[in-house]
């Protein structure tokens, strides 16, 4: 087992979510996984923590997961144009249906 202060760090996304890549990169030595939870859905992260612990499993090391939280930013799905300009006073619906926004409705 390593004992430095220094870890290494790789963040877990599309190119690197497979229990193979994840073996690779242990393999390269990283020390921790980090997740985007802004990104992704239940399924995806179910799969992602499979695919943990089947890679560090296979490895025989201990890895550790880091999970990056949503923060207080405001996020909206897709829009009709590149922006959406908002004006005081008039309402605006906000939705969890799969729309695309506009000055009237976004999700």
């Amino acid at each position: 087992m390593k004992n430095s202060k220094t870890k290494i760090l790789a963040t877990i996304g599309p190119a690197t979510d497979s229990i193979e890549n994840m073996e690779k990169l242990i393999e390269c030595g990283v020390d921790a996984f980090r997740l985007n939870f802004s990104h992704g859905n239940k399924e995806y992260f179910e799969r992602i923590f499979y695919n943990i612990n089947e890679a560090t499993n296979n490895s025989g090391a201990h890895i550790a997961i880091l999970i990056d939280l949503q923060g207080p930013k405001i996020r909206v799905g897709e829009l009709e144009d590149e922006s959406v300009n908002l004006k005081t006073g008039k309402e605006i619906i906000i939705t969890t249906d799969n729309i695309k926004g506009n000055s009237e409705r976004i999700s």
